[in-house]
């Protein structure tokens, strides 16, 4: 499995489990207009984690008043890829999340 395929098959994975739909994971330049919330977009960084910074971003798109629920998904995202990190053996790599609450080191 080439590295893109690899990367949405996990992001799906996510999105499966969380949602109860994988196949609401897009490219971000990709997402057709018709998409259904909820939703991922993800930019895919073809590049080696321990080669330098690299910068992939990915945002889940949901429709709620309740802050308190999606904040709860980003924190089962952030588990997810820390578990999936340190389960591979990688080390000193530092994810920081875009709210600073989540800065990861591993």
């Amino acid at each position: 499995m080439t590295k893109d395929k690899a990367y949405h098959a996990y992001l799906a994975q996510f999105m499966n489990e969380s949602f109860g739909n994988e196949s609401a994971v897009y490219i971000k330049e990709r997402v057709p207009d018709e998409a259904l919330l909820p939703y991922m977009a993800y930019e895919f960084i073809d590049n080696d984690f321990l080669d330098g910074d690299v910068f992939p971003t990915v945002e889940i798109w949901y429709n709620t008043e309740n802050m308190a629920y999606m904040n709860e998904k980003v924190r089962e995202f952030r588990t997810m890829i820390e578990n999936k990190m340190r389960s591979t053996g990688m080390k000193g790599i530092e994810v920081v999340w875009q709210d600073e609450r989540f800065t990861t080191v591993i």
